[in-house]
């Protein structure tokens, strides 16, 4: 089950907050889902003005996977608040312009239970991907 949440706070950050839980066991429990088995990735695009930065209050960039800040895109860890719930938030530096568009996708890695992750079956996207291994499984944003 996933509760996705983006708004507009009043301090300017676009928040992204996810609320997931998984199917568990042979008694079909459905439990919050945790860091320890699941990775979420925010995948942000703006289009309009293209901030040069964006500052992460909750959760941060992400720079390893190939998507730092090229053309309007960036790639974020959410941070894990308990619960099952998962978080970004972000602005640039500068503020939002106002004819910003911002575009969010949302990625979520599941671990085994040795923390392992396996393409493609432990990788998934709601609204598509630009990185790697969701691109060469034909998942665009």
């Amino acid at each position: 089950e996933l509760t996705l949440e983006q708004v507009v706070s009043s301090t300017g950050d676009v928040e992204v907050r996810v609320a997931i839980s998984a199917v568990q066991g042979e008694t079909s429990e459905s439990l919050p889902a945790s860091e320890a088995s699941l990775d979420v990735l925010i995948e942000v695009r703006t289009e309009g003005p293209v901030p040069t930065d964006l500052l992460f209050p909750v959760g941060q960039e992400n720079s390893a996977r190939g998507l730092a800040q090229s053309g309007g895109a960036w790639l974020a860890d959410a941070e894990p608040l308990g619960g099952g719930l998962f978080e970004v938030r972000m602005r640039p530096s500068a503020g939002w312009a106002v004819d910003t568009c911002v575009q969010v996708a949302v990625l979520f890695e599941t671990k085994d239970a040795s923390g392992q992750k396996e393409v493609p079956r432990r990788y998934k996207s709601f609204q598509g991907a630009s990185i790697e291994p969701y691109a060469s499984q034909g998942l665009a944003f």
